[in-house]
């Protein structure tokens, strides 16, 4: 399940998403976002894995990360939440395959919403 919330005065869109996730839900997610109504290509973007069981194993990576990396356009700063081993080295890898964006890896919500300068306690109500 995904919950997307735009936080106005921070220019913040935070994407919660829990449960498991496939390829198919990520590609969804990706729209998801491209058709939320405050989307521009300057917001910043919290999202939230820690609910999330990743189950990518009917495609490879490559294909994960080249579809994924078709939506990426230009937008500002991005810090994605993550708790487990698989987030994480899919995560280090989506980043390194768009290092032209600035996204970044965090394993808790503080650290996340301080590289976005946002406090906690506006984003913390938004997610699962």
């Amino acid at each position: 399940m995904n919950k997307l919330h735009y936080i106005k005065e921070k220019d913040t869109l935070v994407c919660s998403y829990e449960g498991k996730m496939n390829f198919e839900d990520a590609v969804q997610q990706f729209a998801e976002i491209m058709q939320h109504g405050s989307y521009h290509d300057q917001m910043q973007m919290l999202r939230d894995f820690r609910n999330v069981e990743l189950d990518f194993q009917s495609v490879s990576f490559d294909n994960v990360v080249d579809h994924s990396t078709s939506y990426v356009l230009t937008y500002g700063k991005v810090a994605i939440i993550v708790d487990d081993k698989v987030q994480t080295a899919f995560g280090m890898l989506f980043q390194r395959r768009v290092n032209n964006q600035p996204i970044e890896l965090f394993n808790g919500l503080e650290a996340a919403c301080e590289y976005l300068n946002v406090d906690a306690a506006l984003i913390e109500p938004h997610l699962h």
